[in-house]
């Protein structure tokens, strides 16, 4: 809320709280005032009564004169005399003239109503209400001789309220001659005289007053409110809300803004404090950018990965090299938790001194691609990086490492293929020639052993188990022998059924249906379609023992196209599939998934493929089948050939 609402807010709540407090306090004067005018009315009333009284009392009372009227008070020992003219009159004493005028009230009042009554009435008529009995009783119970004794309150007749108030009557010399035999001595209080005075016009008159007040109160308070708000408007708001548009200013980075209120006052004085703050905070703002541009500038140009953390590892902050690493846009990397693109459960330390500490860490791990995929990186962390004044956070540098990691795969592979060659090359002189004579000497004894003499099965049995001796050396031989590659274009469809021509007999025997689609955009290719052919035989053996183990028939998807400068050879099978863990050794040399494999099928497959420059790959599942594919260059680069 604006200062200006908040004040006159404020102004009109505290006036019209003064004048609450004024209207009730005049309010209460003037009930004050008139419930003791109705006092004095009703003592004023009271009293006349009372001297009407003492006046009939001192005159013995009066007479009138009998009409059909005037009833003759039976209670007096002498009622009424008769006159020498013979008239009859009738004696008023003081208590019946007091009831007589009472009727009369009664007949012809509405202001003032009034009547006389005792505990002990002579005449019935006089019998005390519950007020006046109340009255009565509390008069005689408080009674303080000396002073004169009053009852007074306000009833709810009917609908309307009544002011009723009550007096007693003591007992004179003069009285004694009617109520003397009732025991009442001078100076007792024989009765008393009850008056009844309506309030409707006082009423209605205070709820005039009231209206009256409200209205004029509130008038009061929405211009003395509007009057303090054009004086604190001109002293104190308009001052502040040009202070306030120079502070919007500044905010906006417009330091050259003038401050536009230097009087020689308070708010002047905050104006001429907003003026130096101005000063310092262009001159700590000009060195922020300057220290922001060398940051974003060495954030930005850094050769790694870099990802800046808070204390929970969320991350906060990343440069564009995170982006292209892991795929994922600057923007949409900020609060993500840092376990959701690097895994921290898989970190390998070179050594023990790199582990973490407080001078940070140096590991390896990898990181998790928006795609799925992962990337081996190499992880140097900074702990306890200052973010802001009370808040501490992490640097993380990360560097791609997949081709040192590839390199490495490389170099292992290459040693094991030496050792594999060093091992083959003694297989070959060890090996080869026993076995030769062996086979030798077993067919000797099956031709000298009957046709049906049980041995006949042994010796079948035992050239089998020598025939597969024979082909592992020969597979070793093979993968260890250098041979050269002769290159020339081939149609991509005849090295495909040449393939197939070797093992369709073992396809339609296994009720193995084969599709073979070739793009006709795909023309011929630079390759050695002999040792091509002997790839393809395998990877289609495989597909074949892969099938077999479903027991159901299969199918298997011979594709090629073009995409780029490669010639791409499918092979799709619905098989048994490859688990996850066996995808990482299936080319790795006598690593076999079949019994009666040698487990150099796929090296030998896989070191064929990268004689020809190219690069083979698989996917698969478990019980989703296999699917290989084979990327062969269209011409092959005569200076990088491998001959062997």
């Amino acid at each position: 809320m604006r200062l200006s609402k908040k004040v006159m807010l404020s102004v009109g709540l505290f006036v019209t709280l003064i004048n609450m407090v004024i209207f009730f306090m005049v309010g209460k004067r003037l009930d004050n005032l008139f419930m003791k005018n109705l006092e004095a009315t009703a003592r004023a009333f009271y009293k006349q009564i009372v001297i009407t009284r003492a006046w009939v009392a001192q005159q013995g009372g009066v007479f009138v004169r009998k009409r059909p009227t005037v009833e003759v008070n039976p209670y007096l020992p002498q009622p009424y005399v008769c006159t020498l003219s013979g008239d009859t009159l009738v004696l008023r004493n003081p208590a019946m003239v007091t009831r007589e005028l009472s009727k009369l009230s009664h007949q012809m009042g509405k202001l003032f109503q009034f009547h006389i009554t005792s505990l002990n009435p002579l005449n019935p008529n006089n019998a005390p209400s519950q007020f006046e009995k109340d009255a009565l009783l509390a008069i005689l119970h408080n009674r303080d001789r000396g002073h004169f004794s009053e009852y007074m309150r306000i009833e709810q007749v009917g609908p309307n309220q009544y002011f009723r108030y009550f007096a007693p009557l003591f007992t004179e010399e003069s009285c004694l001659k009617c109520h003397g035999d009732q025991g009442y001595q001078v100076g007792d209080i024989r009765g008393g005289i009850s008056i009844l005075i309506p309030m409707d016009d006082f009423l209605a008159a205070r709820k005039r007053n009231i209206i009256f007040m409200a209205v004029g109160g509130m008038a009061a308070s929405i211009f003395v409110s509007f009057f303090i708000y054009l004086i604190f408007k001109r002293l104190i708001i308009s001052p502040l809300y040009r202070l306030e548009q120079t502070a919007n200013k500044i905010r906006q980075g417009n330091y050259s803004s003038p401050i536009g209120y230097l009087n020689d006052d308070e708010i002047g004085d905050l104006g001429r404090a907003m003026e130096k703050m101005q000063k310092a905070i262009h001159a700590s703002t000009e060195s922020i950018l300057h220290s922001e541009r060398k940051y974003r500038q060495l954030l930005s140009h850094s050769p790694e990965a870099i990802l800046i953390t808070n204390e929970n590892d969320e991350i906060l902050e990343a440069n564009e090299n995170i982006a292209r690493l892991s795929q994922y846009r600057v923007d949409e990397l900020a609060g993500k938790p840092l376990a959701s693109i690097l895994n921290m459960k898989k970190r390998v330390y070179y050594n023990v001194d790199d582990r973490e500490d407080e001078h940070g860490g140096l590991f390896e791990s990898e990181v998790i691609r928006k795609d799925g995929e992962t990337i081996p990186v190499e992880v140097a962390m900074v702990p306890k990086f200052a973010i802001r004044s009370n808040q501490t956070g992490r640097i993380y540098y990360l560097r791609d490492i997949s081709g040192r990691k590839k390199m490495e795969v490389y170099m292992l592979q290459s040693e094991k293929m030496f050792a594999l060659g060093q091992l083959s090359a003694g297989i070959a002189h060890e090996i080869r020639n026993p076995l030769f004579a062996i086979r030798n000497d077993l067919d000797y004894l099956r031709r000298q052993t009957p046709e049906e003499s049980q041995y006949q099965e042994v010796y079948a049995e035992m050239e089998d188990g020598l025939a597969r001796v024979e082909k592992i050396v020969q597979s070793i031989l093979d993968y260890a022998k250098p041979h050269p590659l002769s290159f020339d274009l081939y149609d991509v469809r005849e090295v495909i059924d040449k393939s197939l021509m070797l093992i369709r007999k073992q396809m339609q025997k296994n009720r193995i249906r084969i599709e073979v689609e070739v793009a006709p955009d795909l023309g011929p290719v630079e390759m050695d379609a002999h040792q091509i052919e002997q790839v393809l035989v395998n990877l289609l053996t495989n597909a074949m023992r892969a099938i077999a183990q479903t027991g159901r028939d299969g199918q298997i998807a011979i594709s090629a196209a073009q995409k780029g400068q490669y010639a791409v050879i499918l092979v799709s099978d619905n098989g048994i599939g490859i688990s996850k863990e066996s995808l990482a050794h299936i080319f790795d040399p006598f690593y076999s998934l079949s019994s009666d494999g040698t487990g150099l099928g796929l090296t030998i497959a896989r070191k064929i493929i990268e004689q020809h420059q190219g690069y083979i790959r698989v996917q698969s599942k478990p019980n989703k089948g296999a699917r290989f594919s084979i990327h062969l260059p269209l011409r092959q680069n005569r200076k990088n050939v491998n001959q062997g």
